[in-house]
């Protein structure tokens, strides 16, 4: 499947010519935008990989404030696109979350190399952010259900997080794993209480 790529360019001949390097190189061009206010109108519908936002744009948001929104709402990696490589424009692009910017005029094969390497950094950003969330809702799980997972010695049944008693093969199926503690379920425990009484009763009583 090809990376689709929205392209946010206020120059309507700038913005033909990226298009047709796009696919030249083998991108499909999800959207051609030409404000922001345009781009994050259309980006829920084409749903691009990356996009390529121009930094100077007509109209009411510039492509910083764009990008923030698109980073912000849809984890969309951006690259910027500019003319002016003043100290200040650039300063202000590196502080953002984009992954990259290519100055205009450029390369054919600037473009895609800066577009790679953006699609690479996003995709471990992303599985580092996974990471991250499985991580901390593991520990979650054990926090809750403490260091050790109760299993009945006589019928060996396990106790999972929710308190319910559940036989050995359904809990491992269902992945609820822990390190193993010996107790009684409430079923065994009251058998085990009236064998205990039978027996010190003794038998005819």
């Amino acid at each position: 499947m090809k990376t689709r790529i929205m392209v946010v360019e206020d120059e309507a001949i700038v913005a033909e010519d990226i298009k047709v390097n796009l696919n030249e190189l083998g991108y499909e061009v999800a959207a051609v935008c030409h404000t922001a206010e345009e781009c994050l109108k259309q980006f829920p519908a084409n749903a691009p990989d990356l996009v390529l936002m121009d930094i100077q744009l007509n109209g009411r948001m510039d492509g910083f404030a764009a990008a923030d929104q698109v980073l912000n709402d849809h984890r969309c990696p951006v690259i910027y696109l500019t003319a002016f490589a003043n100290t200040e424009l650039i300063g202000k692009a590196k502080e953002t979350e984009a992954l990259d910017y290519v100055l205009k005029p450029f390369k054919k094969e600037q473009l895609k190399a800066s577009i790679e390497l953006a699609l690479h950094k996003h995709a471990l950003r992303r599985e580092r952010e996974q990471m991250t969330a499985d991580l901390e809702s593991a520990l979650e799980e054990r926090r809750t259900r403490g260091p050790f997972v109760p299993i009945c010695a006589v019928c060996k049944k396990i106790r999972n997080s929710s308190g319910h008693w559940l036989p050995v093969e359904e809990f491992l199926s269902r992945g609820d794993f822990g390190r193993c503690q010996r107790c009684h379920c409430p079923e065994c425990a009251r058998n085990l209480f009236n064998e205990i009484r039978s027996r010190l009763r003794g038998p005819g009583t």
